[in-house]
């Protein structure tokens, strides 16, 4: 996949449309131009989604070698496997990243290696979200930091921070398996100003007037409409009024699927149906995915498992699954790791650095949050 960024207009602008439409999984970002009337076939995709990527101190730590180098892929060696079944694989990369040594640091102004997202192209993450409260941990050179990086990872797309006031007009989109697919990533706010004075354009608020005219312009552009806001209040299981009032708002704007981050544990999932009777799944929170918040419960993760089929311009939920997962910890704070419950066995739960954090309690806690037990 190649990552291109087009103005949408004009003649060259339509030609380069024509040749993306043949490419397979070429991701762009573009505004402006309805797509091509086409005979559609039935197309599918599977996508698969986790929660918030955090890395405090002992996590960045955790990483460093004796021999000066960084290296965090075994965190992810454990999933690699079961996400490379999908098309679409989003990670929600909740802090910055930076080359700067100096700045790397946890809470309360997160920092990360750029080996942070190394690592999560090693698992085979191809889309990542950066609007977060901590987007503006180091300000406006850390966003730029950020986005720097990651142009130079051709196979991902990444989105809620943007370089320039014309880039944040763009609508990110990604083709994967004939399917166009357009992401869309808003934060509540900041862990301070709201709309910093020398780069407020560079990302966005989860306003709904925005959010409203940014689902419309991708509906032109797009199959697939993936809402991804941060919201929510932390550490609450529970969805708030506000929450399922503006996820009933996107569904009806025109979204197919919304997943939430930002609370650090795992909220409800819901199959939302539309005045037009479309059926929209909203995951409102998968939880931390990778963090060193000790509290048992925010160790219990979830994935979403989504496969979503397009003909005549129709889209079908064909599936929409939630799937257990556990942020592994080790006694020491040397090893972290993410695993799927089906993996996280009795042996490594006892190793674990909260000895709550057993098999029993993961599916007492998922049943009381899903409703559901874990097979």
């Amino acid at each position: 996949m190649v990552k291109k960024t087009l103005r949408a207009t004009g003649f060259i602008t339509a030609l380069l449309m024509i040749m993306i439409s043949v490419l397979p999984a070429f991701g762009v970002k573009v505004s402006g131009k309805e797509k091509s009337d086409q005979e559609d076939r039935a197309r599918t995709i599977r996508i698969m989604a986790v929660g918030d990527n955090l890395y405090h101190d002992k996590v960045i730590k955790s990483g460093m070698k004796s021999d000066g180098t960084i290296d965090y892929t075994p965190i992810y060696s454990h999933i690699k496997d079961y996400l490379s079944e999908a098309d679409v694989r989003i990670v929600n990369q909740e802090v910055v990243l930076t080359p700067e040594r100096s700045r790397w640091k946890g809470y309360p102004d997160f920092a990360s290696p750029y080996e942070v997202g190394d690592a999560l192209v090693d698992a085979g993450f191809n889309v990542v979200t950066h609007a977060t409260n901590h987007c503006w941990d180091n300000g406006k050179k850390g966003a730029l930091y950020t986005i720097k990086y990651w142009e130079t990872q051709a196979d991902v797309l990444m989105t809620g921070l943007y370089e320039t006031a014309h880039d944040a007009q763009m609508i990110t989109v990604g083709e994967y398996n004939g399917v166009k697919v357009a992401f869309l990533n808003y934060t509540y706010g900041l862990n301070g100003p709201d709309k910093p004075a020398d780069g407020a354009y560079m990302f966005k608020l989860l306003d709904m007037s925005i959010v409203k005219k940014d689902i419309e312009r991708a509906k032109k552009l797009a199959d697939v409409v993936v809402v991804l806001p941060h919201w929510g209040k932390e550490y609450k299981f529970e969805v708030t009024d506000d929450q399922k009032e503006m996820a009933y708002e996107m569904a009806e704007y025109g979204a197919d699927l919304i997943i939430g981050c930002h609370p650090h544990v795992i909220e409800p999932f819901e199959m939302i149906t539309t005045s037009d009777e479309r059926t929209v799944p909203c995951y409102y929170s998968l939880g931390n995915f990778v963090s060193n918040m000790l509290q048992p419960e925010r160790c219990v993760e979830a994935m979403a498992d989504v496969k979503i089929s397009v003909k005549d311009g129709k889209v079908t939920v064909k599936s929409a699954k939630v799937r257990p997962m556990v942020n592994y910890i080790n006694k020491n704070y040397t090893k972290y790791a993410v695993y799927m419950f089906e993996d996280y066995t009795d042996e490594i739960a006892k190793t674990h650095e909260s000895a709550v954090l057993t098999r029993k309690y993961v599916k007492k806690l998922w049943k009381e949050v899903f409703g559901k037990k874990i097979k």
